[in-house]
């Protein structure tokens, strides 16, 4: 009985429930978890242009960037639904309850972050959330490199500097580590009772500590300091010798600027049948050497068989390709298997590589059968038109960012001659045709840039239609197409998108670094033609960027008699005094 809206321009307004339809079951969902209804009388969602950053959690209305100005189609290549869950769960986390500094921004930001995963769980999957994890992660270990800090901190140059992957990123991921520690249960009760005792109030790090303490009788201390106050992450190095009932297991912590970290994971040992037994491990030291009881002989050992681990891990020595295909076949998590399917690219092109990436191309989550997808496609040897004939087939997958590498797999000039051989030209135009015509905006533009290689009458066919579509990437796709061309009609057609192309940026950028490279290519009448058409960008465009990239063009061409009188009518002509004086620069040179 809350009043939910969703303001978005007009042109966009016949998309607002496929881009935030989703927000009253999100709502309810949030309510669930926390046992706490959505605490405000009201919430709307508004699209604004040249906002500051993503989206603001103003409370009760929440405003965001102009990216989620999407079409239907749009949306099936990205979505922003972990921007619009992160928003609305700060409606409990940042604005029914807030942090008392910006030091202590994670109270409102990591649980934010999280509660991406979280949604994503309850919708998606787990596999779905565990691959978003795994961005986080990557992002977090991404900034790590050059910058490492507590995530509460009473010592940053500015409130900026507190909105990072740190309180962002590796906070979701610690409060992901601190749900698996201590349960699900005690964990949402624990959100629940620390929301109710601190509402419309502000908090800090050790209040929520203090809840989890009370909920679960156990001294945390070591977990907040470890994971909240100590800047750092466990890197991880480990190996096994696997012997008849037993399992010898070796782990070190070799991060150098952090002490060890107190771990607690689940091994997973697998025989060659793949049966498999599970220990629960604590690890806490440098070196720690642990002796696992196991029935017959272990073949292979996923240490993290849960994929929680907040840092590094690596196998030492080599990994054979025989350990690798039983980890991913035995593999419950995604986090292991993406990491079997990673540790088979060192393998690569090996048959028994390959075989692991084509039993991949099922599996149930999409982002597996992309990966194994993708390798393939980079295969030349004996065994491509049984890999084609996979592509083909994964062509119809469901995700389109499947379809992308499926189709992709036809993109290269050898595997266009091997079709060709081969006498698979007709199952080729069919495939690029149904991919010209798919919903996704990133299928089709694959399947006419893959045309444009393949079949010059369909691609020019499409690349019409594409030159006046609402989306950039299309007119993009349509460029390349055209450029390929010398005949006056491609001429026009890049002139026409490039002088219409309605976002300035993008317009200053085709007029500099397209359009002169394509001018090159051209002589005679064409030439001539080119130049009738820029000259007439350059007298009637608007944005001064355009405009010196019209001028930087036209030195290369100023000896010709009519692009020598344009040039001084623009530069007696010119407002801007900086493009006034480029045009000067040239008539003197």
């Amino acid at each position: 009985d809350k009043e939910v809206n969703y303001y978005l321009e007009q042109k966009y307004a016949p998309y607002a429930k496929a881009i935030f339809g989703n927000t009253p079951e999100m709502m309810e969902f949030y309510s669930q978890k926390l046992g706490i209804d959505y605490p405000w009388d009201k919430y709307a969602q508004v699209v604004v242009r040249e906002f500051v950053s993503g989206a603001m959690e103003n409370t009760g209305c929440t405003i965001f960037f102009d990216s989620m100005n999407e079409d239907d189609r749009q949306l099936l290549d990205e979505d922003h639904e972990d921007i619009i869950a992160h928003e609305l769960f700060h409606h409990w986390f940042g604005d029914y309850v807030t942090c008392e500094t910006y030091g202590q921004i994670a109270l409102n930001e990591s649980f934010a972050t999280y509660s991406e995963c979280l949604w994503i769980e309850h919708k998606y999957g787990k596999d779905a959330a565990d691959h978003h994890l795994k961005a986080d992660l990557a992002a977090y270990l991404g900034e790590s490199g050059y910058k490492r800090v507590p995530i509460v901190r009473y010592q940053y140059r500015n409130d900026d500097d507190m909105f990072d992957a740190h309180s962002y990123q590796k906070g979701g991921c610690v409060l992901h580590t601190l749900r698996n520690y201590v349960g699900d249960s005690a964990f949402f009760l624990t959100l629940h009772n620390y929301l109710v005792k601190h509402a419309y109030g502000n908090t800090e790090m050790n209040d929520l500590r203090m809840e989890f303490e009370r909920t679960t009788g156990e001294d945390l201390n070591w977990f907040f300091n470890q994971w909240f106050f100590t800047a750092g992450h466990p890197d991880i190095e480990y190996d096994y010798q696997a012997f008849d009932g037993k399992i010898k297991l070796s782990v070190s912590q070799t991060q150098k600027d952090a002490p060890p970290f107190r771990l607690f994971f689940k091994v997973q040992a697998i025989d060659a049948t793949g049966a498999s037994t599970f220990y629960p491990i604590e690890l806490n030291a440098r070196d720690t050497v642990y002796e696992l009881s196991f029935t017959g002989k272990a073949s292979t050992l996923i240490l993290d068989s849960e994929g929680i681990l907040l840092g590094t891990m690596t196998r030492k020595g080599n990994v054979s390709a025989k350990e690798i295909a039983l980890q991913y076949k035995n593999a419950k998590n995604y986090r292991p298997r993406y990491e079997a399917i990673t540790a088979a690219m060192s393998l690569f092109p090996s048959d028994e590589a390959l075989d692991i990436f084509v039993i991949a191309l099922k599996d149930p989550f999409w982002d597996i059968r992309n990966i194994a997808m993708q390798n393939l496609n980079e295969y030349t040897g004996i065994r491509k038109k049984q890999f084609l004939k996979e592509a083909i087939t994964l062509c119809k997958d469901p995700k389109a960012a499947v379809r992308v590498s499926a189709i992709s797999a036809f993109h290269t000039e050898e595997a266009l001659t091997y079709v060709k051989n081969k006498g698979m030209g007709s199952i080729l135009d069919s495939l690029i045709l149904v991919g010209l015509e798919d919903r996704s905006y990133i299928v089709s533009q694959t399947a006419l840039d893959i045309a444009n290689s393949w079949n010059d009458s369909l691609a020019r066919k499409y690349a019409t239609r594409f030159m006046q579509s609402q989306n950039a990437g299309d007119r993009l796709s349509a460029l390349n197409v055209f450029e390929k061309h010398f005949d006056f009609e491609a001429i026009d057609n890049v002139m026409a998108i490039v002088a219409n192309e309605p976002s300035n940026s993008d317009r200053a950028f085709l007029t500099r670094f397209y359009m002169g490279t394509y001018f090159i290519k051209l002589k005679g009448e064409g030439l001539a033609r080119a130049l009738t058409h820029l000259m007439n960008m350059g007298e009637k465009d608007a944005m001064p960027e355009v405009r010196l990239g019209v001028a930087e063009i036209l030195k290369d061409y100023k000896t010709r008699e009519d692009v020598k009188i344009f040039i001084e009518k623009q530069a007696n002509n010119e407002t801007n005094e900086i493009v006034k004086q480029k045009y000067q620069a040239l008539m003197k040179k």
